[in-house]
């Protein structure tokens, strides 16, 4: 089996190095004579033993003496060893794609390399809360849905944030697959670095105090990338703008901005965020079940069939 493990690495080696393809051609014929039950007779097995115990044991006479004695052994074992990593290697790949983390759907938040890859799936805040964490409740949030649905998920979103923005055709999923299931609830987290991040969170409540909220809401992700490049008052104005084009009072609307009428329900949305732990946009509360970041539809499907099944429901 070492030449199993020498077609590998010379092979990978012969990319770059016409010097290695030779052997790594030798590790073929005699990988695939082997495969075949037959003898290998390039000699590669025994050079290759060779030339690795003359190594070991000038330095550790008691392994290389080990080593010489078992060497079929420890070949057999890193051959199984190198499947058993292509084969969890494979998993991981798809419960990444599947439901955003290298673990399933029984999700232990341990670290995934894979997440490196793609970059960060959230915007995160700066503000910090050290006291007890509180689960949140929907408050005045704009809601789709029955209260006396088996779930409830809170969102915390920023409207200025890429991902938030990301996440809302997975929520439209979600909303059009669980249907009287989901209580769904968008609660306000403004970024503080993000350009006009707390005047949309406003615009979107004015929008609210005259009915058209969720219209409004799709409009602001809309011109997300327009709203970013704008200047504060620049970006009222598109706000006044767009809450026209949907047939609102524009007078009403543009004393409701400037009035910051809504400004302590934001702040308190942002508040019970933080007393919630979050730390970053989207976060979401599947009942008590939180999802951090811009995740795929799996990890969504798995948390509320959990909590379907709790309630004795199917999902």
């Amino acid at each position: 089996m070492i030449c199993f493990i020498a077609l590998i690495v010379f092979g990978i080696l012969g990319i770059f190095s016409a010097s290695y393809r030779q052997v790594a051609k030798e590790a073929f014929i005699c990988v695939f004579r082997r495969a075949t039950l037959r003898k290998c007779e390039t000699g590669l097995d025994i050079r290759l033993k060779s030339k690795i115990i003359s190594k070991v044991m000038p330095r550790f006479p008691a392994l290389g003496k080990i080593l010489y004695k078992y060497f079929e052994v420890f070949s057999w074992f890193f051959v199984i060893l190198f499947f058993a990593s292509l084969a969890y290697s494979a998993y991981s790949g798809y419960n990444f794609w599947k439901y955003g983390n290298c673990y399933g759907p029984q999700n232990n938040g341990g670290f995934c390399p894979l997440t490196l890859l793609e970059g960060e799936r959230y915007s995160r805040i700066m503000s910090q809360y050290n006291g007890t964490q509180t689960y949140p409740d929907v408050g005045d949030a704009a809601t789709i849905g029955s209260p006396d649905s088996p779930v409830t998920i809170i969102e915390f979103g920023c409207f200025v944030c890429p991902n938030t923005k990301k996440a809302e055709a997975t929520v439209q999923k979600v909303l059009n697959n669980y249907k009287d299931k989901v209580y769904y609830a968008y609660r306000d987290l403004p970024i503080e670095t993000h350009p006009n991040a707390v005047l949309a969170s406003e615009a979107a409540y004015c929008a609210k105090a005259q009915g058209k909220y969720w219209e409004y809401h799709n409009v602001i992700f809309e011109n997300q990338e327009t709203i970013m490049k704008l200047d504060n008052e620049s970006a009222k104005e598109l706000f006044i703008s767009k809450a026209a084009d949907l047939g609102l009072d524009g007078n009403k609307f543009r004393e409701c901005l400037a009035n910051h009428t809504y400004l302590n329900q934001i702040e308190q949305d942002f508040e019970d965020g933080l007393s919630a732990g979050v730390t970053a946009t989207p976060t979401f509360f599947v009942n008590n079940q939180s999802i951090v970041g811009c995740l795929p539809y799996g990890a969504f499907e798995a948390a509320i069939n959990s909590e379907l099944k709790k309630a004795g429901i199917n999902g």
